[in-house]
């Protein structure tokens, strides 16, 4: 039967243990569904709230996976002719919705009009004059320079054979800052940094992606970790971290000024749910240097976000054992991606205990999981030990660290998709089992 709430709404009522509504996000206020009415929009907005979810929802990275299979023209024939978005909907997942704003990959066009394929991106990124950005191809190999009137910096990146076509990324082979010298170029370069907003392209891909999804933008890493991953490479950082501290981390503090100016154009968007952070790792980004170059400034993001009602997330494809009450205390909603074991030391157990259900996590199932190196049965036991350890349901969105992978079976996948869409109906009991009504 249906009673009417405090608000003037109508809400489901039945046994209480098995029945839960939700607002419907984006509808006049006072107007309830129930939990069997979500779409994927509806069911990851509930997670984020810490609301109950009808049923768990599933969120894959499927790309590369598809891209390979298109590639090597193998697709199985379950999926044959099928496009990426629809193979994801017919198994019962949401459309993973990322859009990336990578400076390495970013259209140099001058403005997004001007690109032969416009990004749905929230900003368009350039250097103003007199720094200049070119870029060109001599086979697997890519180039970037930066020019500027202090000096250029000179990158250098290459494609394994085949990766380019399989959507697996160039890799550097020769970072642009080299010696405590380039520091300055570098900062000359940031500091003519211009992040123009170009709203209209992510309303637009919003409006296509409908109830299918959450669209997730990814803003960069952080500056810190820009220079250590892009820029310098790990360990020519930490070397020039021991030899002269004080010209590293100026270069940072004028990267941390410039990426405010990003954090405006963000936070001013209609984009709800913003990733900056990834890999953050027990060992390559140890406590010590988190806690002096990492933490401030996140907790600093994280708290301009919130104030606008956004929700933020990290990357944690990496091993977080010892970083665990870090990125929660810094002040993350989401931790995308989780690995665990037996990908990396740090298990799922021990990341929800720790997190409860202050932190969503978005991921749990490592992704040599889904290879031939491993069981269907021992792909069944982790997925019966995450829905035992996220029960009732709450603040977790089943999906893979970090992606499919080539080599993934399809069968692990849709094994993976199955169990979720079949035992995933909340509220979870405590057996990891769904109440009988479901």
């Amino acid at each position: 039967m249906c009673v009417p709430d405090a608000a003037g709404g109508k809400l489901l009522v039945g046994r209480l243990k098995n029945i839960y509504s939700v607002k419907r996000a984006g509808v006049l206020k006072g107007e309830f569904i129930s939990m069997s009415e979500m779409t994927h929009r509806e069911r990851f907005r509930t997670v984020l709230r810490g609301e109950m979810p009808d049923r768990i929802p599933i969120v894959c990275r499927l790309n590369i996976y598809y891209q390979t299979r298109e590639y090597q023209n193998d697709f199985p024939e379950e999926i044959a002719g099928k496009s990426l978005e629809q193979m994801q909907l017919d198994m019962g997942m949401g459309v993973s919705a990322r859009i990336a704003h990578d400076p390495k990959e970013m259209s140099l066009a001058p403005h997004p009009d001007d690109d032969p394929n416009p990004r749905s991106q929230i900003f368009h990124m350039y250097y103003r004059k007199p720094v200049e950005h070119v870029r060109w191809r001599e086979g697997y190999w890519l180039y970037d320079e930066w020019r500027a009137p202090s000096g250029t910096l000179h990158m250098e990146r290459k494609f394994a054979e085949d990766d380019e076509e399989r959507g697996i990324k160039a890799m550097i082979r020769e970072f642009p800052v080299k010696t405590l010298d380039d520091y300055a170029i570098y900062e000359e370069v940031i500091q003519h940094r211009v992040y123009e907003p170009t709203y209209s392209y992510y309303e637009k891909f919003d409006r296509e992606l409908g109830d299918k999804g959450l669209p997730l933008v990814i803003i960069h890493e952080l500056p810190i970790h820009d220079l250590m991953l892009n820029w310098v490479g790990y360990e020519n950082t930490y070397y020039h971290l021991m030899d002269k501290p004080e010209v590293v981390e100026h270069a940072v503090e004028i990267a941390n000024e410039k990426y405010r100016e990003m954090w405006d154009v963000a936070a001013k968007s209609p984009a709800e749910m913003f990733m900056h952070g990834i890999h953050f790792d027990t060992a390559i980004t140890p406590v010590k240097i988190f806690d002096k170059y990492f933490m401030p400034y996140i907790t600093e993001f994280n708290k301009r976000m919130h104030e606008d009602n956004k929700w933020t997330v990290f990357h944690g494809d990496s091993n977080l054992a010892l970083l665990l009450e870090h990125v929660l205390q810094g002040g993350y909603d989401v931790a995308d991606c989780l690995a665990t074991q037996p990908l990396v030391k740090c298990d799922f157990e021990k990341s929800r205990r720790h997190w409860g259900n202050k932190m969503t996590i978005w991921g749990g199932v490592p992704s040599i999981l889904l290879e031939k190196g491993f069981s269907d049965e021992k792909l069944e036991e982790h997925m019966e030990m995450i829905l035992r350890e996220v029960t009732p349901g709450q603040n977790f969105i089943a999906g893979i660290a970090d992606q499919a992978m080539p080599p993934s079976l399809f069968s692990r996948i849709k094994q993976m998709s199955d169990f979720f869409v079949k035992k995933g109906k909340c509220p979870l009991q405590p057996s990891g089992e769904t109440s009988a009504s479901n």
